[in-house]
C-alpha cells in the first residue's frame, strides 16, 4: 500500500475558492490522498502559503510542491490528477 498523498488547498474562503473545494471534493483527486483546507486569512495558513510561494488564489499543493498552473493561470484539473498518480 502506498504512502498518502497531502493535497493543500490554499483559499480565502471565496466563492470561487469555494468552488474549487467543491470540485476537488467531488471529483475526489485519488483514493489514496489526504485532502487539507488552508484558509490563508488565518496566519497559519498564510505562513504556509508564504513557505510554498504562493502568490494566486484558489492554489494547490501537492506533497509539498506547488502546482505549475497555480503560478500563472487557473486550477488545471488534469495536472491535479497526474501530480496526485
Amino acid at each position: 500500500m502506498s504512502e498518502k498523498r497531502k493535497v493543500e488547498i490554499f483559499t480565502a474562503e471565496c466563492p470561487i475558492c469555494q468552488e474549487v473545494v467543491s470540485k476537488i471534493s467531488d471529483a475526489s483527486c485519488c483514493d489514496s490522498c489526504e485532502t487539507v483546507i488552508v484558509n490563508t486569512q488565518k496566519s497559519t495558513g498564510a505562513e504556509r502559503a508564504k513557505e510554498l510561494g504562493v502568490s494566486r488564489l484558489p492554489a494547490i499543493a501537492v506533497d509539498g510542491e506547488l502546482l505549475g498552473c497555480c503560478e500563472t493561470s487557473p486550477i488545471d484539473f488534469d495536472m491535479l490528477k497526474q501530480a496526485c498518480s
